[in-house]
């Protein structure tokens, strides 16, 4: 068998998982209502969002349930990371349809070409 010197516990595994979970959708809806005032814009909002829920929520969490080993720890990182994924790929979309909407360019920033180099590798 492999080693498990990687492998978390239980407890911290629920831990890890809890903090990650809270910080993407606070952290996620804190991102999306700012600057302070503005409150909730769509599409525009979206975009923190989804990226927090989908880069650190969900794909966070799915390369810690891979590191517990076993078939369906593995299957389920599968659908976690995906999931993601998927959720990263409707920020893109959200801001994408923000600039359109203003029109603005696309990809103009670091800030920009950084996501995509996310999305991509």
């Amino acid at each position: 068998p492999a080693p498990t010197a990687n492998k978390p516990s239980a407890t911290t595994y629920r831990n890890v998982l809890a903090a990650l979970s809270t910080f993407a959708l606070v952290g996620g809806y804190y991102a999306a209502t700012r600057p302070s005032g503005v409150g909730w814009r769509l599409p525009f909002s979206l975009h923190p969002l989804l990226m927090t829920i989908g880069f650190v929520g969900l794909m966070g969490s799915a390369h810690l349930t891979k590191k517990l080993g076993g078939y369906t720890n593995t299957k389920l990182h599968g659908y976690m990371a995906s999931a993601g994924l998927t959720l990263s790929f409707g920020g893109l979309y959200a801001i994408w349809k923000n600039k359109e909407n203003m029109g603005k360019g696309h990809i103009q920033s670091t800030h920009a070409y950084l996501g995509i180099v996310c999305l991509v590798v």
